[in-house]
């Protein structure tokens, strides 16, 4: 929890005392899946359609490049044949994700900005889980499993990994993004023998909520910056 609460502050500090050009809030649907292995062999679970919101900061550092941290609600998880009865079970984990990326912006028209974007995400689970991942074979194939109502803490509290987005901003102010997220670090504890990754592809909505303000200042914001 700790964690947590120091990502929130620190985000907090960045948006009110560096000065952000651009605030957004963003609410959208990732579609993720866990990959389990034991050093040998790796499965994947089934992708499990979860949800994320939050907000982010631009601070511009050149013409068409900004840093942009975030702060975000994510669920992320996978399907899983339940043991020891065979049905399908769900992973759930809940995380506060906080990504920074180094974004280009490219302009297609008047009103149209496209944007790339490459970073790393830290992120702390928020829940705790109660079923314990396992290997196991059916047809000669690798599958994971969920032994539910195992309350053991086997997972880890922190994740890291790779985000990469793209984006198109319309009218200077809605954008529709499309990200990857790919965790390096292994979920589980050492104590499991297994490895657990993070995986998720979303597509995500957003709005700068101080873009208007910026126009009445007669900033010429998004001309100055990431014109052409």
């Amino acid at each position: 929890m700790k964690h947590a609460v120091a990502a929130i502050l620190f985000f907090c500090f960045c948006v009110t005392h560096a000065n952000a050009q651009l605030v957004q809030v963003i609410a959208g649907i990732p579609y993720s899946q866990n990959i389990v292995g034991d050093g040998l062999e790796s499965t994947s679970g089934d992708a499990l359609l979860g949800y994320k919101a939050g907000i982010s900061a631009d601070f511009f550092i050149a013409r068409s490049m900004s840093l942009q941290p975030g702060l975000l609600y994510t669920q992320w998880g996978s399907r899983f044949p339940g043991y020891p009865d065979g049905k399908t079970a769900t992973l759930r984990l809940n995380y506060l994700q906080m990504p920074i990326l180094i974004k280009n912006y490219f302009r297609l028209s008047h009103s149209t900005r496209w944007q790339l974007g490459l970073g790393l995400y830290t992120a702390c689970r928020t829940n705790e889980p109660k079923q314990a991942i396992t290997l196991g074979k059916r047809s000669n194939h690798t599958v994971g499993t969920l032994e539910e109502n195992n309350v053991e803490r086997i997972y880890r509290r922190m994740d890291y990994g790779l985000v990469f987005n793209t984006s198109f901003i319309l009218r200077n102010r809605a954008n529709i993004t499309f990200q990857y997220d790919h965790g390096f670090f292994n979920i589980l504890k050492r104590k499991t023998d297994l490895e657990l990754y993070n995986r998720s592809v979303s597509v995500s909505v957003g709005y700068y909520i101080n873009a208007r303000k910026i126009a009445r200042k007669r900033l010429a914001f998004w001309n100055q910056y990431t014109g052409i």
